[in-house]
């Protein structure tokens, strides 16, 4: 299989999904440490985010068979409405655990989530689309990227009670992984935001992509600084 030009929206599609790897890794060793259901929400949004990165990235490196693509982009909006409900999950645990029960909060969310996925795949199938500079690029039905702006506002609001996190934290690497999951939280949110309301759902600006790029790395250094600087539980 033949290896096709690499564009910069597929390298931080790559990067984003490796870094969401490492997290899922980091998540799973620390879950059978301490069981803290935050955490395995965190593994949950690590997988969802990594199949919406990958399905929108790797496929583009070995292929330009639009019917490929397609169901490429249907995989990963899968990942990436699964990892919208996790985030849902995550904002009432932190902020609304005792206060009313989640279906309150999942059943509208998960209503919307598949009333967009599915205006989206039928969209897809029913339009004419373009492979540029590794990305497909189509019309986008404006009823969809309205409500798909609502879903990038649960990104915003968990990113600031995932950031809540890092305050109650007593270590510095536990502030810095907080700061920067709800750092990657946020940019997912700014930059779906930016991307319907302004780009009409065409998510190839260089600003977004590089955006990516940028707090990924941040995000990959400060969990790899953590694992390398872990002090023993029994030193010698």
């Amino acid at each position: 299989m033949t290896l096709l030009h690499i564009y910069p929206i597929n390298a931080a599609y790559i990067l984003g999904g490796t870094v969401l790897v490492a997290l899922v890794i980091w998540g799973v060793s620390s879950y059978r440490k301490v069981p803290a259901p935050i955490t395995k929400y965190f593994i949950l949004s690590g997988i969802g985010g990594a199949v919406f990165f990958y399905a929108n990235s790797i496929p583009y490196l070995f292929t330009e068979n639009l019917n490929a693509l397609r169901l490429a982009t249907n995989i990963g909006d899968i990942g990436y409405y699964g990892l919208v409900l996790v985030l849902a999950r995550i904002i009432w645990y932190i902020g609304f655990y005792k206060r009313f029960n989640f279906l309150w909060l999942f059943l509208p969310t998960l209503a919307l989530s598949l009333v967009v996925y599915c205006l989206y795949v039928i969209n897809i199938w029913n339009t004419t689309v373009v492979l540029e500079n590794g990305a497909l690029t189509y019309s986008w039905p404006t009823l969809a990227l309205r409500l798909d702006a609502l879903l990038s506002i649960v990104f915003v609001v968990a990113s600031f009670y995932i950031y809540s996190l890092s305050r109650a934290s007593r270590s510095l690497m536990g502030k810095l992984r907080s700061f920067g999951l709800a750092t990657i939280v946020l940019s997912g949110g700014v930059s779906g935001l930016y991307n319907t309301l302004v780009l009409r759902g065409q998510n190839n600006s260089p600003t977004v992509y590089g955006v990516y790029i940028v707090v990924f790395s941040f995000f990959f250094g400060t969990v790899l600084l953590g694992r390398r600087h872990r002090t023993p539980t029994n030193p010698t």
